[in-house]
């Protein structure tokens, strides 16, 4: 695929999610790579303030992402369609050999885990990408790339000891939540 386009812009346009001013702050900045002084000036003062004023994080700092918002501020449905984003667009060089690249969604049950995986299951019924889907099951969806016809999987999980659960699989991503 060539350059994919912002996971912002994969929210709004492809996946049809009306994201308030935070969440389009999270998308840009905490899921996608600008910085909250990148930010269009009616969103920057709002980037300053969720990120405690930093207004740049290093490159590094943006492998992992750690979300403490309230009930109901949209952190499962955005990681949910990061989740998505990252199985239609993820660099998979480093899976070889027939490996299936998976995006785990791991809780501390798969029931709690489960909750992610309905919202996924909505985002792509209702973006009309049910398409790309070559086979579902109650705790796991198989994804089949278009622009590459690579497969990834998209898995509940319950978190295990030294990770036992998702240990030996490629990992394009993964949430992580209560």
């Amino acid at each position: 695929m060539s350059k994919a386009i912002p996971f912002h812009v994969f929210c709004k346009q492809v996946l049809k999610l009306g994201l308030t001013p935070a969440q389009e702050v999270l998308a840009r900045c905490a899921f996608g790579d600008e910085n909250p002084e990148d930010l269009p000036e009616d969103l920057r003062d709002l980037g300053s303030e969720l990120f405690g004023g930093a207004m740049r994080f290093p490159y590094l700092a943006r492998s992992f992402v750690t979300l403490t918002l309230g009930r109901g501020s949209g952190k499962t449905t955005l990681s949910g369609a990061y989740a998505i984003y990252s199985s239609l667009t993820a660099n998979l060089s480093a899976a070889r050999h027939g490996a299936i690249p998976v995006f785990p969604l791991m809780s501390f049950d798969k029931s709690t885990a489960g909750i992610a995986m309905n919202v996924v299951r909505g985002l792509l019924t209702d973006a009309n990408l049910k398409r790309y889907i070559i086979s579902e099951k109650h705790e796991e969806i198989m994804i089949k790339r278009p622009h590459d016809m690579k497969v990834i999987g998209i898995k509940v999980h319950a978190a295990a000891p030294q990770g036992r659960t998702i240990r030996g699989r490629p990992i394009i991503g993964m949430l992580l939540d209560e």
